[in-house]
């Protein structure tokens, strides 16, 4: 699977995550999701940084 690809479902999942997630703040579950998403996010993010610096 090409990294765009791979990237892109992931980013997908993410979002998802924080949009239901804030879609059901009220319960215990979304905050959970939120987080999970936006943790999703930063991984995202922290993976593509290494490896364009070559790692």
């Amino acid at each position: 699977m090409n990294l765009l690809y791979f990237n892109m479902i992931v980013v997908s999942v993410c979002g998802f995550l924080l949009i239901g997630g804030f879609s059901a703040r009220e319960r215990r579950w979304g905050g959970v999701a939120m987080i999970a998403g936006l943790i999703g996010l930063m991984l995202v993010i922290a993976a593509n940084i290494r490896s364009l610096l070559g790692g």
